[in-house]
């Protein structure tokens, strides 16, 4: 693949937006003068499992390293632990990670005198003695989606929009569990479809103090509404450009768990919950400009969208959603088609619905925007048709048919395996490869959990 000039080299530090001393002093002390209350400031990154991990600093801390620009060092184990709480075997026993942060992301998790804490997201680095401490950002899923958004825009002209459906329910503790039955139920009752009875429920309360606190901290709803099925709700964000698309998600998850937390709750995102009918997504929304290449982006998605849901939905639970009205059955698409895997919304705008609130996003969003570019590339022709118009009375013997979305989480990895020359030679990393093996360390040691003690850690984590 031709790459341009200023295309980074795979595995060296690309420069990271207000990571510069100057920069980033002037970013932080602006901010604390803003935010006089801040006293905390933690360091965060999302680890290969998906899950938010982080340091905090005191804020002088914070001061002093953004005045010098130097990283936050920590253990070689940023990426390598596991949802069971243990670790990858064989990893490093010396050397050291570096979070170099990205002060343009950093902000509050609350609004007014609530904010105590502040976050900023962080690219990771490895140095390790049996490498001679050279400088490795391959093992960053938030470089890589950097990266991929650099090359989008150098080598092809183009860029993106990007939107998320947060999809959630609040749990109270079963405390009438019998044996057998869920340690958490939903804490609403009403039903679904949008039903107005629903928002007389008290959830639906802490749920319009969570967008409150969202839209005070300066987060851009689009709109909050009762989803499909009882208990279950959903906050619509803003579109953005990608990378703070996704930071703006991050810091969401967070709030509106901590927020619900307060009143004695849990909120969750998990893909499915024990004893509901439908599980919870969280479809994101591409919209690429210009449109002139849409076409050739979807086709390079849809060949090899059944090995990204390893990415997107990347635990077994995860697909309990694949069917009509969630994930979708095929790696097909449809204009404003909910029974499909990717809904064109308009020229140049899809939701990709096989997606969870378990997935890295920034990985996720990587790794389905990679496919797309190598659809560009190769000019690949987009030969599978509208499926709203193949339902709607075109001859189904006359046209493609789409491959299946996987059924388990351990073929979808055998599909991302298959997938990873192509999709390794545009992210230019060997960064899936890591995924795809501690995703298989992690399948089986997860396997090995009773399904009580799996539900509690997803609620946890997601």
């Amino acid at each position: 693949m031709a790459t341009s000039t200023t295309t980074p080299v795979p595995g060296s530090p690309s420069k990271i937006p207000g990571q510069g001393s100057h920069r980033g002093q002037s970013l932080v002390e602006e901010f604390l003068h803003t935010h006089p209350d801040v006293q905390f400031i933690r360091y965060q990154w999302v680890d290969l499992s998906g899950i938010l991990r982080a340091r905090c600093l005191p804020k002088s801390h914070t001061l002093k390293l953004a005045c010098t620009g130097q990283p936050l060092r920590c253990a070689p184990i940023t990426v390598q632990a596991l949802a069971d709480n243990s670790l990858m075997p064989n990893i490093p026993r010396s050397g050291v990670h570096e979070l170099h942060p990205d002060w343009t992301s950093l902000r509050t998790l609350g609004s007014g005198s609530s904010a105590v804490y502040a976050a900023v997201m962080c690219s990771l680095v490895e140095k390790l003695p049996q490498n001679g401490n050279k400088p490795d950002s391959s093992i960053c899923p938030r470089t890589a989606l950097k990266e991929i958004l650099d090359l989008a825009r150098h080598q092809w002209g183009v860029q993106f929009l990007v939107g998320f459906e947060v999809e959630l329910v609040i749990l109270r503790d079963n405390k009438t569990k019998m044996d057998g039955d869920p340690p958490f139920v939903p804490l609403c009752s009403g039903p679904g479809h949008y039903c107005v009875a629903s928002m007389r429920d008290p959830a639906f309360q802490y749920l319009q103090e969570c967008v409150s606190e969202l839209i005070n901290a300066g987060v851009g709803v689009h709109d909050f509404h009762v989803e499909c099925t009882t208990g279950q709700f959903e906050i619509a964000l803003m579109p953005l450009p990608p990378m703070q698309a996704v930071d703006e998600l991050v810091r969401v998850h967070d709030m509106v768990k901590t927020t619900v937390s307060r009143h004695g709750y849990t909120a969750t995102m998990v893909p499915k919950l024990p004893g509901l009918r439908q599980g919870s997504g969280q479809h994101i929304h591409v919209s690429l400009s210009p449109t002139e290449h849409e076409d050739h982006f979807l086709a390079g998605i849809l060949s090899h969208l059944p090995g990204i849901c390893a990415v997107t939905m990347p635990y077994a639970k995860s697909y309990s959603r694949i069917g009509k009205l969630e994930a979708g059955e095929w790696a097909d698409w449809g204009t404003e088609n909910r029974d499909v895997a990717v809904r064109k919304v308009e020229s140049g705008h899809w939701e990709i619905r096989c997606a969870d609130a378990s997935a890295n996003m920034y990985l996720a969003l990587a790794t389905i925007l990679a496919a797309g570019l190598l659809g560009i590339q190769d000019r690949q022709t987009l030969r599978l048709p509208d499926a709203s118009s193949v339902s709607d009375g075109t001859d189904a013997d006359s046209v493609e048919v789409p491959e299946k979305l996987p059924r388990t989480f351990g073929d979808a990895l055998q599909l991302l395996q298959a997938s990873l020359p192509r999709l390794g030679e545009i992210l230019q990393s060997d960064l899936l490869t890591r995924y795809v093996a501690l995703k298989h360390v992690e399948s089986t040691q997860m396997a090995q959990l009773d399904q009580e003690e799996v539900d509690r850690l997803m609620v946890t984590f997601f």
